[in-house]
């Protein structure tokens, strides 16, 4: 049989071969797309800057889940690699960037006010994009655009989370004095103080304290938070001083809060140059940092945080947060319960060791009951109120959490008492509850009775034979420099206690908290008693 001569012709014209992208135009985007909410997240919580290991983590993490993903989630690789790699690239971009899709929808519906717009919207987004990719992803042009224009993306973002704090060069370490004792500074945050307690939550609270004063402790019963927020607080206690003032927000005001919370601030400087060493237990929260200053570092779990803050970014955020515990809780509960031995574990003769924790209890997400097992609901789960009829249910869960908090601590301080008699203490909370505080507000949204509230803390100081100086009305920087002149015999003069109310979101006034509830919140001190309060050893 003769060849048809169409055939013939077909055969003799040569074809070119199909031109082929680099697979580093696939990989990129594809681990980037995963990446990307990671670095986001990280540089969310402002004013802090993304740490560098945290970042590691989140590229070797990802770069994992994205080989797993291709190898699942495509036929045909070795055949189809650039057409596979390009579906899965957009598939997995969705899933992790679906809150972006969502708020689209919110978008749209705010201005088509129709059913299930909201809903609609971002399935309609993504299948349009896996249409797309599926009929163009073997196509070079498509693999250069969206490889180069997620690489751009990941850029942009990281420079956004620069400039890193810078790194501080802490104090030279002194020779400590003899007999110097230990020193132990506990945060508990949320931890509002036994005034609040009976009137928001009908807790009683006295148990506790008479607990710890048979541990030689003294309670600050009208103790006040310095301020409402937990950055400005931490920042402020650590230098020993205020980091914002009355009237506007002084433009280096976070910078200086990054400074204190990540570097080397006074108070870690005062005791390296008295001979101490440095002992920090980190949290799941983002401004927590073990700085230059801190010579023993208890890490925070960043894998689980990291993985907590990926799956969270996807459409199966519910799934994973239902079964796996807050690292908020769950990092808290594991320092709270290994404070004491961090505390009396060895150390270099003659070397006295201040302890930091800020462990992020009895704060929300309540997780615990009143024996700190694991109890789990949505209500439980949520950072505020979803409505007016479920405050009530909160307050219960508060209070349970706070019992777990309690008995923790009770332990804690016992064995360190008992291991190390003279070790100095402070218990502080950095700001109060906000038991009142609905999903559906705006971030300042506050009331009066809600400001009263938040600015209400527990107190309870251990400091020996300088037990005088503690007064009801004390707040955390007093605290602080009070613990300072205990232990190190400094002469730091007291500085008026004041409970500022700054903006979360940095900009704005600071005002006064008390002009802001329905009364004042605690006595006010004058400078004369405070001055007094300062003087002698």
């Amino acid at each position: 049989m003769q060849a048809r001569p169409s055939d013939s012709k077909a055969a003799r014209e040569p074809v070119d071969p199909p031109r082929t992208v680099p697979i580093i135009l696939w990989i990129v985007p594809l681990v980037a797309a995963i990446t990307i909410p990671g670095l986001a997240l990280a540089i969310g919580e402002r004013p802090m800057a993304v740490r560098l290991e945290q970042a590691i983590w989140i590229v070797v993490g990802t770069g994992a889940v994205a080989l797993v993903l291709l190898a699942a989630l495509t036929r045909g690789f070795r055949e189809r690699w650039r057409w596979a790699l390009g579906v899965s690239a957009i598939a997995v971009l969705i899933l992790f960037q679906w809150p972006l899709l969502t708020s689209a929808g919110r978008r749209v519906s705010d201005a088509v006010p129709l059913p299930f717009v909201q809903d609609i919207v971002p399935v309609a987004i993504a299948a349009g994009f896996l249409w797309l990719a599926a009929r163009r992803a073997g196509e070079w042009q498509f693999a250069l655009i969206s490889g180069l224009g997620t690489v751009a993306l990941v850029v942009v973002l990281t420079i956004a989370a620069l400039p890193f704090v810078e790194l501080a060069t802490p104090a030279p370490r002194g020779v400590a004095a003899p007999g110097s004792p230990d020193v132990v500074i506990l945060v508990l945050d949320g931890y509002a103080g036994a005034d609040v307690l009976a009137t928001q939550f009908a807790h009683d609270n006295s148990s506790f304290e008479q607990e710890l004063v048979g541990l030689g402790f003294e309670i600050a019963g009208a103790a006040s938070a310095n301020y409402g927020f937990t950055y400005a607080a931490l920042s402020a206690m650590y230098e020993l001083d205020y980091v914002h003032h009355e009237g506007e927000l002084a433009e280096d005001a976070h910078p200086a809060m990054r400074a204190a919370l990540s570097g080397s601030p006074e108070m870690m400087d005062s005791f390296r140059r008295a001979g101490y060493e440095i002992a920090f237990l980190e949290n799941a929260w983002e401004g927590s940092h073990c700085g230059a200053a801190v010579d023993i570092c208890i890490r925070d779990g960043i894998a689980e945080r990291v993985l907590w803050h990926l799956a969270g970014s996807t459409v199966l955020a519910p799934i994973y947060e239902s079964a796996r515990p807050h690292p908020f809780n769950s990092v808290s509960l594991e320092h709270l319960e290994s404070l004491a031995e961090v505390v009396t574990a060895d150390r270099v003769p003659g070397v006295p060791r201040l302890t930091i924790a800020h462990v992020i209890l009895p704060h929300a997400p309540f997780l615990r009951d009143a024996g700190c097992e694991y109890a789990n609901s949505g209500v439980r789960r949520a950072f505020n109120s979803p409505s007016e009829d479920q405050i009530d249910a909160r307050r219960g869960f508060y209070a349970d959490q706070l019992e777990c908090t309690n008995r923790l601590v009770l332990e804690a301080m016992s064995d360190v008492v008992s291991a190390r008699p003279d070790t100095i203490v402070m218990i502080t909370g950095d700001h109060g509850s906000g038991s009142t505080r609905l999903e559906s507000e705006a971030g300042d949204d506050w009331t009066p009775d809600s400001i009263e509230e938040r600015m209400s803390v527990f107190g309870a100081y251990r400091l020996g034979g300088c037990a005088e100086r503690i007064y009801p009305s004390i707040t955390p920087v007093n605290g602080a420099r009070v613990i300072a002149n205990c232990a190190l015999g400094s002469e730091l003069d007291l500085v008026p206690d004041l409970s500022l109310w700054a903006p979360h979101d940095g900009n704005g006034v600071v005002v006064d908290a008390a002009t802001m509830s329905d009364g004042p919140m605690v006595e006010p001190e004058t400078v004369e008693t405070l001055e007094a309060r300062s003087d002698g050893p």
